[in-house]
Order: structure tokens, then C-alpha cells, then sequence
């Protein structure tokens, strides 16, 4: 496994991240995010849109659990899942939603915003994993500064396997 760190407090450097991360980024990959509300989960994933030539405008899927895209990886076509399993109970399974029927047989890649939600157990599914894991980080924010919530500095730590 490898584990890289990043402290991120401009916009313009998580996209240069999300850049870099789409280097790493194979099909039938799922993208495990995690961190708090407003962490920038959903951020991560609609600043991937360029680099990965999504025509249409990622939305966030808090409200229909899954939203899914086309995709160019590689010079490759592909889907791109987008889960919020945030609603979610932890008794609910990633296989009630479907999701290894909807990708069986499909090149895709996948991003899952609160995967501690379900039981599922991830080492479990044959499929390639990478942890996000996003932190705003407080210890580089001003005393009594008003900062917008979008601009707050991160932590950000991905776990390749």
C-alpha cells in the first residue's frame, strides 16, 4: 500500500490533485470517501469531471444514491458511478442497492461517499480500492478569520493499494 498526505488551501490545488489522481485511477476501481459533512467529498468527485471528460454536470447523489456518468479514463470509455450512502442504515448492504449487477461485465470506475454506512465489507468485492480520506483542516485557519466554507484549508489522504 501506499499513503500520501496533502495539505491543500486553494481550489486551483485540489484540482491540480484530482489531476494527479486520475494517473492512478484504473477500470473497475472503487474510490472509497471519506470524512465529515462539508469535507468535500462531492467536491473531489465534480473536480474530476475534466480530466476524466464528463460532458454533463456531476451532481451530488444525496438524494438518489447513485448517479452515473460517461466517462473517458485513459483513452478508454467507461461509466463513472457516483454513490451517497450517507442516508443509509447500517444494516443496508452495498448488494441491496444492486450495484455488483449494475457493474458486472462493465468497464467502470466508482466513487462512494460514506462507505462506513453499509456493512459491506469492501475487501470482500473483486474490485481495485482506493481510500480518500478529507479533513478540513482547522490547525491553518485563522483565529476570528471568516473563511468560506469551499475555501477551507484540507488534509487529504489517499491510500493506493
Amino acid at each position: 500500500m501506499q499513503v500520501e498526505i496533502y495539505h491543500i488551501d486553494h481550489i486551483n490545488k485540489m484540482k491540480k490533485l484530482c489531476s494527479d489522481f486520475v494517473q492512478h485511477l484504473e477500470k473497475n476501481t472503487l474510490t472509497l470517501l471519506t470524512g465529515d459533512l462539508g469535507a468535500g467529498k462531492t467536491t473531489f468527485v465534480k473536480l474530476l469531471r475534466s480530466f476524466l471528460k464528463i460532458k454533463s454536470t456531476i451532481q451530488s447523489p444525496t438524494f438518489n444514491l447513485l448517479n452515473q456518468y460517461d466517462a473517458i479514463l485513459k483513452n478508454q470509455s467507461i461509466l463513472l458511478f457516483h454513490l451517497d450512502l450517507y442516508r443509509l442504515k447500517g444494516s443496508d448492504n452495498l448488494l441491496d442497492l444492486d450495484f455488483v449487477d449494475l457493474t458486472h461485465g462493465k468497464d467502470f470506475i466508482a466513487f462512494i461517499e460514506w462507505p462506513d454506512k453499509v456493512s459491506t465489507d469492501w475487501r470482500t468485492l473483486n474490485y481495485r480500492i482506493i481510500h480518500v480520506k478529507l479533513e478540513i483542516d482547522y490547525n491553518n485557519i485563522m483565529p476570528d478569520t471568516e473563511v468560506d466554507p469551499g475555501s477551507l484549508p484540507r488534509k487529504i489522504e489517499i491510500t493506493y493499494p
